[in-house]
This record gives C-alpha cells, sequence and structure tokens, in this order.
C-alpha cells in the first residue's frame, strides 16, 4: 500500500476540526519516525521501487572527500666528497752515469817551456856580453824556465839602427822555427812586464808595449823581421834582485 496520498483542496484544512488536525499532525509525526528507524533493507527497497505517478526521484552521491595529502620534504643527503689520493711518481733511481775523465799526460819535449828550478839561487847579475845587472838575471832565468842555452842567447852587440843592444839594454831569445816555444817566452815575458823591468817584447813582426800586439813594418828578412827569435827590450834599471834561478 502505497504512503503517497492524493493533494487535498487548499480549503482542507479549514473544513476540518481542532481535533481531526492534531490527529493528522501525529499521524505524520508516527509516518516520520516510522520511516527514520525502518530497517536499512526496507528504506532501500521502497526507495528502489517507483511510485506510481510520479517521476523517479535521483539519487545523489556524494563523493567521498579525499583527506589531505601531507607532504613530507625530502632532505638531500648529505655527501661528503673524499680527496682521492694523490700518487707521487715513483723516484728515479737511474743514477747518473759516471764520466771518468783522466788527465792528459803532458810531456815534454825541448821547445816546451820547463818549470823552474827550485833552488832559490839568485841569478847572476853578468852575463851575455856584458848587459845589465839586472838584464843579466832575466836572461838566466829565462833560460831556467825554458830549458834555453846560453849560447843561443844575444845580450849586448852592435846594430846598424836604433837598438837597445849596444847599452846592455836587450837580448835575443833565439828559438829557431818553434813558434810554441816562442809564444810562450813572449807571454810570459809581457805577463811580468813590472818584475822583469820590460820596456817592449818584439815577435814576428810584431811589437808589444804592454797594451797589446802592434804590426810592425817588413825589414826584408826572417831574422829581421823577429821570425826566429823573441826580442825583449829592458828600462834603463830594474831591482828584481828576487829573481831566482
Amino acid at each position: 500500500m502505497s504512503r503517497h496520498r492524493a493533494p487535498r483542496p487548499a480549503s482542507w484544512p479549514r473544513r476540518l476540526g481542532a481535533g481531526a488536525l492534531v490527529g493528522a499532525l501525529a499521524m505524520s509525526m508516527v509516518f516520520v519516525l516510522t520511516v527514520e528507524v525502518a530497517p536499512a533493507t526496507s528504506a532501500t527497497a521502497s526507495q528502489l521501487q517507483p511510485t506510481p505517478g510520479l517521476a523517479a526521484t535521483p539519487t545523489l552521491t556524494r563523493s567521498p572527500i579525499p583527506s589531505p595529502v601531507t607532504t613530507t620534504p625530502v632532505v638531500a643527503p648529505q655527501v661528503s666528497v673524499i680527496p682521492l689520493p694523490t700518487t707521487a711518481p715513483p723516484p728515479t733511481t737511474t743514477a747518473p752515469p759516471t764520466t771518468t775523465t783522466k788527465p792528459p799526460v803532458t810531456s815534454l819535449s825541448p821547445s816546451q817551456p820547463r818549470p823552474a828550478p827550485a833552488t832559490g839561487t839568485a841569478c847572476e847579475a853578468s852575463g851575455f856580453g856584458g848587459v845589465k845587472p839586472h838584464v843579466a838575471r832575466v836572461g838566466y832565468h829565462l833560460v831556467a824556465r825554458f830549458g834555453l842555452r846560453v849560447a843561443g842567447i844575444i845580450g849586448v852587440a852592435g846594430r846598424a839602427n836604433v837598438s837597445d843592444h849596444p847599452l846592455g839594454l836587450a837580448l835575443d831569445l833565439m828559438v829557431g822555427s818553434d813558434k810554441e816555444l816562442g809564444d810562450g817566452i813572449a807571454d810570459y815575458v809581457l805577463e811580468r812586464r813590472a818584475l822583469f823591468a820590460v820596456h817592449y817584447v818584439i815577435w814576428r813582426q810584431r811589437i808589444n808595449f804592454g797594451n797589446g800586439w802592434e804590426p810592425m813594418e817588413d825589414r826584408g828578412g826572417i831574422t829581421a823581421n823577429h821570425y826566429d827569435h823573441v826580442h825583449v827590450s829592458f828600462e834603463p834599471s830594474g831591482s828584481n834582485g828576487l829573481i831566482t834561478c
């Protein structure tokens, strides 16, 4: 039996008495209470059955409200950088080659200078034709130093041109064709100009006053151009008494 009733005229309440109105209200409340406490199965079945003459009431389905999502911040892990070990290059164990250079063996030839004797004896102050004492001492010192022959040294001698030989202030040290020996004597004397009281040296057509070699004029021959002997001119006086032979 359907609980829906046909609509009443608008004047219906006015025709009913007070008691009928109270009864109607009571019935309505009973109806409401009956509907609310009815089992869920009956209510569901009655709701699913269509009511004659009325359009089916659409059932509203409420979607569940999603619960709020709590976002947890992602914390990046702390990464500690471990430095890579530095590998040192292996030490070089290769020893440098050992060079053993033997000193050259020197053998003195007759033309090479010889060391002066360590006798400490003062050189003679006379000789070479009567040259000055300081000139004679240098002459004997050079004989001992270079192994020269006394007879191969010319001291006092006459000359056609201007020369220190007649004055006893010059020596000609004959070397022949031995240029090495002549170079050694000339350099040795020039290095000791002050000690030997030397004025100048002539050798191989050059003259040296202690300031370097200068060329000389051609005198027309090997001996005249001093290619076979070293000429040494001395100062008028000299105190070379410490020269030993």
